[in-house]
C-alpha cells in the first residue's frame, strides 16, 4: 500500500511555509511550527528568513536581527553562525557557498568549503554567483566579466559572456551553462553555452513571464526545470516549454514518467518521459490550486491555496512521489464548526472548536480559519454576500487554556484582524474578532 502524503492547515498572509531534511515548518509573526513525526509549536522572537542544511548537516534557521538556530530534536538551539551560515545556506552538491566581508576594505571574499571547512575555490570582487562544476572546472558569473572559470588553481578566465540586456539567472546542467534573463525588448531569453566545445548552442526567446529557475531533473533525453511557473525541457540542443501555456505549481520526474501538480488548480497529472501521453490524473480539493511545490528528498513539499482569491486557508502540503503514477493525499481535519447568526439585515460568523487536540493545531487552525473568514467576506465584487458581514466573527472555545494559551490567541488574532484592515460594507465597522472561552466564562474581545 502507497504512503499517502498530508496537508496541515494554516494561513500564509504574513507567514511563509519552508521545508528541510523531513521537518516542514509553518512561520506566522513570531511562531514557529516545526512538524515531522509529531508537531511542536516555538516561538522564534521576529521573522524566519530562511532554512538550510549547515555544514554538519543539521538544519539551520536563519532569522532576523542576526539570530540563528539550529534544530535539535525538535527543539530550537541558538548557535553563533559561520560564514556559511551568514550566506544563506547556498549549497552546490557537497560543496557550501560562504562569503566574507571585510570591516576595513570593500574587499568581498567568496568560497566553496567543504563540510569539514576545506576551500575548495575562491573568489574576491562583487557581483559574483556560483554557477556549479562540469569536468574539474568551477563556473562563476561575475557582473561586468560573464561566465567565468577556474581549476581550483587561483587562476579565473571568462568563457562566455552573454548576449543578453539582463542576466537574472545562470545553472550548470552537465556541460552546458544556461542563461536566463530579459533581452532588451523585454522579452524573457535563455542563452546556452557548451564548456565541452566552448562553443555557443544558441539563443531561445519565449513570451512567458520569466520568473526563478528551479527543481532542475535529468531524465534519459536531457533536463527538466522549472523556469517561473512553466515547466521547461533541454536535449543538449534546445530549450522549449514542455507543457505550452499550462502554469505549473510543481513536479517531480521517475524513470517511469513526470508527475505535474498544476498551479491554476489542484490537479495531478502523470506522464510519460516525453510529456505525450497522460497516464495517470487525480484531483485533490476542489477550489485550490498548487503552490511553490519543491523536492526535499523523497517527497515534494509545497501548499494548497484559495484558487480565486488572495488569503485565507491553505494546507502545507507533504507528498511522497509515487513512482508510477499520481500520489495519494489526505487533509487535517478542521477542529471547528462554522456557521453565520443572523441579527436584522446583517450576519456575524460564529467558529465553535471542540475540546479535543493539542494547543498547537487549535492555535494554527484558529489563525486560519479567521483569515479565511476575513478572506472570503473582504470584497462585494468576489462574493455578493460580504454586502450583509457584519464584521464580527466570534470564536468559541470549549476547553480548557491557560493564561499563556489564551494571551497567544488574542494577540495573534489581533494581528490577524489588523492585517485584514477593512470596513464591512454593511455596517461600516472595522473587521473585528470576539473569542469566548466557555469552560470559564471568560470574553476577550480584540481592541
Amino acid at each position: 500500500m502507497s504512503v499517502r502524503g498530508f496537508g496541515y492547515i494554516y494561513t500564509d498572509s504574513a507567514g511563509a511555509f519552508f521545508a528541510q531534511s523531513g521537518f516542514l515548518f509553518i512561520h506566522l509573526f513570531d511562531l514557529l511550527w516545526v512538524i515531522k513525526s509529531e508537531e511542536r509549536l516555538l516561538s522564534v522572537g521576529g521573522s524566519v528568513n530562511y532554512v538550510y542544511l549547515r555544514t554538519n548537516r543539521a538544519v539551520g534557521i536563519g532569522c532576523g536581527d542576526g539570530f540563528f538556530y539550529e534544530v535539535a530534536g525538535g527543539t530550537l538551539v541558538p548557535i553563533k553562525p559561520n560564514l556559511h551560515d551568514l550566506t544563506g545556506g547556498a549549497s552546490f552538491g557537497e560543496f557550501y557557498q560562504e562569503t566574507e566581508y571585510s570591516d576595513s576594505s570593500p574587499r568581498v571574499v567568496h568560497r566553496l568549503i567543504r563540510a569539514d571547512g576545506e576551500v575548495v575555490v575562491e573568489l574576491a570582487g562583487e557581483g559574483i554567483r556560483f554557477v556549479g562544476a562540469w569536468g574539474g572546472a568551477y563556473v562563476c558569473y561575475q557582473r561586468g566579466a560573464g561566465v567565468i572559470s577556474s581549476r581550483g588553481d587561483g587562476i579565473w578566465e571568462v568563457v562566455y559572456v552573454p548576449e543578453m540586456a539582463r542576466v537574472k539567472y545562470l545553472r550548470c546542467l552537465g556541460q552546458y551553462v544556461l542563461v536566463f534573463g530579459m533581452d532588451g525588448n523585454g522579452q524573457s531569453v535563455c542563452e546556452v553555452y557548451d564548456l565541452g566545445s566552448c562553443a555557443s548552442i544558441g539563443v531561445f526567446s519565449f513570451s512567458c513571464y520569466s520568473g526563478a529557475v528551479s527543481e532542475i531533473f535529468e531524465y534519459k533525453n536531457g533536463w527538466y526545470f522549472l523556469w517561473g511557473q512553466r515547466l521547461f525541457r533541454f536535449n543538449g540542443r534546445i530549450v522549449e516549454e514542455a507543457l505550452p501555456g499550462l502554469d505549473v505549481g510543481g513536479y517531480y520526474v521517475t524513470d517511469s514518467g513526470v508527475c505535474v501538480l498544476f498551479s491554476d488548480e489542484a490537479l495531478m497529472r502523470f506522464y510519460d518521459p516525453e510529456l505525450c501521453e497522460v497516464i495517470d490524473e487525480r484531483p485533490v480539493l476542489s477550489g485550490y490550486a498548487f503552490g511553490n511545490c519543491h523536492s526535499d528528498g523523497d517527497r515534494l513539499v509545497g501548499y494548497l491555496r484559495p484558487a480565486n482569491r488572495i488569503g485565507g486557508l491553505c494546507y502545507a502540503v507533504s507528498i511522497p512521489k509515487n513512482a508510477s503514477g499520481c500520489p495519494e493525499i489526505g487533509f487535517e481535519q478542521p477542529l471547528y464548526q462554522t456557521e453565520k447568526r443572523f441579527r436584522e439585515k446583517v450576519f456575524d460568523v460564529v467558529v465553535s472548536f471542540s475540546s479535543d487536540g493539542d494547543f498547537s493545531p487549535i492555535l494554527r487552525q484558529t489563525l486560519a480559519i479567521l483569515d479565511d473568514v476575513f478572506s472570503q467576506y473582504k470584497s462585494v465584487s468576489c462574493n455578493p454576500d460580504a454586502a450583509y458581514f457584519s464584521g464580527l466573527v466570534e470564536l468559541f472555545f470549549d476547553g480548557l487554556f491557560t493564561d499563556e494559551q489564551k494571551e497567544l490567541l488574542r494577540v495573534n488574532c489581533r494581528n490577524i484582524s489588523a492585517l485584514a484592515g477593512r470596513e464591512a460594507p454593511a455596517t461600516g465597522d472595522l473587521f473585528s474578532f470576539k473569542l469566548i472561552f466557555t469552560a470559564h466564562g471568560g470574553d476577550a474581545k480584540s481592541p
